[in-house]
């Protein structure tokens, strides 16, 4: 199972973040995967729905200015910032940091490249 909450500091003092937190908490304790993406100020408490977050330790970080292991309690180190690229970041698994790469879309200037499939479909085969 996999629970995604986009935003997560805006059901900080909601009448939502008390249950949650709860479901937070138990697929945390049964090690499914949450997901929760907010601005990394956000992380700094380890309590309420931030500390629900924050207890598994993992986690990925892209593109880190450094405030971002406090979430993670771990430390980033032997990479400096200029090598911390466009989907460079870390992947943090129990306070445990490891240098990722995140595939990237290639860019493809406007009108090259293949036709939308509506109109590929209309086309004769054979």
């Amino acid at each position: 199972m996999l629970l995604v909450a986009q935003r997560t500091q805006d059901f900080e003092s909601s009448s939502a973040e008390d249950e949650i937190t709860d479901v937070v908490k138990e697929f945390v304790n049964v090690e499914q995967a949450v997901i929760g993406e907010a601005d990394v100020t956000f992380f700094n408490s380890n309590y309420g729905l931030a500390g629900a977050f924050k207890a598994s330790r993992s986690g990925v970080s892209l593109q880190p200015s450094g405030d971002e292991s406090t979430a993670f309690s771990s430390e980033y180190r032997g990479v400096s910032r200029e090598q911390l690229l466009e989907g460079r970041g870390y992947i943090v698994r129990r306070g445990n940091p490891e240098l990722m790469q995140v595939a990237m879309p290639i860019s493809v200037p406007e009108g090259v490249g293949l036709q939308p499939a509506e109109s590929l479909a209309a086309q004769p085969t054979g």
